[in-house]
C-alpha cells in the first residue's frame, strides 16, 4: 500500500462503473503527485470530494490504482469495508475443487488472493483509526 499526502488540487472527470459501486477518476492531483485512472468506491468518493473542499493536506491510501482509504485535513480517516470471512470460507474450497475443470479454480484462487489483499489493507486502515464506510 502506498500513502500519498498533499493538498487535493484537482479531481478530473469521473465515470461511475462496476454496477454503480465505484468511480474512476481520469486524474487526481494531490500535492506534487498526479494519479491517472484511479478507482474509488462510491462511499469513499463522497469523502474525497469533501477533502477537496477543505483547506489542508489529505492522505490517500492506494493499492495499485485503487483508493482504499483517505485521511482528511480535519483528522478523520475513512476506509473501505473489506469482504467478510464467509466469502473466503466458501470460495477457497470451491476454487480448489474446480482446479481440474479447465483450470478454472486457479483463476478463482487468484481472485480470492486479490480479495484477501483488499481485506487485509482494509483491516490495517481500521486499526489505524479508519472509519468504515
Amino acid at each position: 500500500m502506498k500513502n500519498i499526502t498533499g493538498k487535493l488540487t484537482m479531481l478530473g472527470n469521473s465515470t461511475v462503473v462496476i454496477d454503480k459501486k465505484a468511480t474512476i477518476y481520469s486524474v487526481i492531483e494531490i500535492g506534487d503527485t498526479i494519479l491517472s485512472d484511479v478507482v474509488i468506491p462510491n462511499a469513499l468518493d463522497n469523502y474525497l470530494r469533501r477533502g477537496f473542499d477543505q483547506d489542508g493536506e489529505c492522505t490517500l491510501y492506494i493499492m495499485k490504482r485503487r483508493i482504499m482509504g483517505l485521511s482528511l485535513p480535519d483528522g478523520k480517516m475513512y476506509c473501505e469495508d473489506g469482504l467478510g470471512l464467509s466469502f473466503f470460507f466458501w470460495m477457497v474450497p470451491i476454487s480448489i475443487i474446480t482446479i481440474p475443470l479447465f483450470g478454472m479454480g486457479l483463476v478463482s484462487l487468484y481472485m480470492v488472493y486479490k480479495a484477501w489483499r483488499l481485506r487485509s489493507i482494509s483491516k490495517e486502515l481500521q486499526t489505524m483509526g479508519g472509519i468504515v464506510v
